[in-house]
């Protein structure tokens, strides 16, 4: 009896023992979650990024809820906001702001051709047009002018490294033009034209000449003001537009996408419009 009784004391001691063990790994995993999580926003604060807007169509709910688990897992969710974006299927071309596009510009969109892969206006660049135009007058109100500001497409899937990357390059930007503007983060590096700077800044960072797709970027209440006087109204696609105002604010452009997005096809554009097959 003796025995059994020894040997129940030494079964509970060797389960107690077990389950303190268990809930230290658990502490510390936990503690060392916190700790990833806070070095993060430390990182994040420190490059004076205050919001990630991602521009989503109501109706795009799967990609809404692929971009925010992308944010997630990057630690980003306290910094993202979704900036809902003005449907082109829901466009009034009668009262369609000329202020933001030309009257020539709307005029086209209404009636595009049959198929449109690149500058012509349709009702879905107008949608997003003038989601852009809204969200840059949010940004440019902030009076703080070091404040850092994200917009991306919703298509757009960040890399891995987006954190500590983007925090390589704001702070080679940051040396190479302590009064930069607007920073291309998201583009396609298979259809572009780029400069190289003449600084060390260059290993990660160029002039932009002309860039094709805007689904990230970076920039500044300046910027955001800057785009605002310069770029608008338009007449073509805003990506297509912007190689005009690269003179007049400080652009450039990360020499290694942040951000990647597939070439639009008949599946996954609301801009252009493309043929099935």
């Amino acid at each position: 009896m003796m025995q059994r009784a020894g040997a129940r004391v030494l079964l509970v001691i060797a389960v107690a023992a077990a389950l303190a063990s268990s809930l230290t790994s658990l502490c510390l995993l936990r503690q060392g979650i916190e700790v990833i999580a806070g070095t993060e926003s430390n990182d994040l604060a420190r490059m004076n990024l205050r919001r990630i807007f991602y521009i989503n169509l109501e109706r795009r709910a799967q990609r809404r809820a692929r971009f925010e688990k992308r944010a997630q897992e990057l630690g980003l969710m306290d910094r993202l906001s979704r900036f809902p974006a003005v449907d082109g299927r829901l466009i009034d071309f009668e009262s369609y702001p000329r202020s933001v596009v030309t009257e020539a510009g709307v005029s086209a969109a209404s009636a595009p051709p049959a198929v449109v892969n690149g500058a012509h206006l349709t009702p879905g660049a107008l949608g997003l047009i003038l989601s852009y135009h809204t969200l840059l007058q949010r940004i440019a109100a902030d009076q703080e002018e070091e404040s850092v500001y994200v917009v991306a497409e919703d298509d757009a899937v960040l890399e891995d490294n987006f954190v500590s990357s983007l925090g390589l390059c704001l702070h080679a930007l940051h040396d190479e033009d302590s009064r930069w503007d607007f920073l291309h983060l998201g583009y396609y590096d298979d259809d572009c034209s780029l400069a190289p700077l003449r600084g060390p800044a260059n290993r990660l960072l160029c002039q932009p000449i002309q860039v094709y797709g805007l689904f990230g970027a970076a920039l500044r209440p300046r910027g955001a003001a800057q785009l605002l006087k310069y770029l608008f109204p338009l007449d073509e696609q805003i990506d297509s537009s912007l190689a005009r105002v690269y003179d007049k604010l400080n652009a450039y452009a990360v020499r290694t996408p942040l951000m990647r997005a597939p070439h639009s096809t008949p599946g996954n554009t609301d801009i252009q419009i493309l043929p099935e097959g």
